[in-house]
């Protein structure tokens, strides 16, 4: 597994309590957690997750579009 750097954004949803984390180089890849450290975890997964559908359609490393 390859570990690629990327910006990521936590916040807290004030209305539901719940943590969000955002990868803001990859648009759409969002996760979130009951805590800050759950959100992280959460985040890393999708990140990968993200990074392998746009390797399998051609947007290897990330695209904008």
């Amino acid at each position: 597994m390859q570990h690629v750097g990327f910006d990521i954004v936590i916040t807290l949803d004030e209305e539901s309590g719940i943590f969000v984390a955002e990868a803001p180089m990859l648009p759409g890849c969002l996760s979130q957690g009951w805590t800050k450290a759950d959100a992280l975890e959460n985040i890393k997964e999708a990140i990968e997750l993200s990074l392998e559908v746009r390797r399998e359609y051609g947007m290897f490393p990330y695209s904008r579009a």
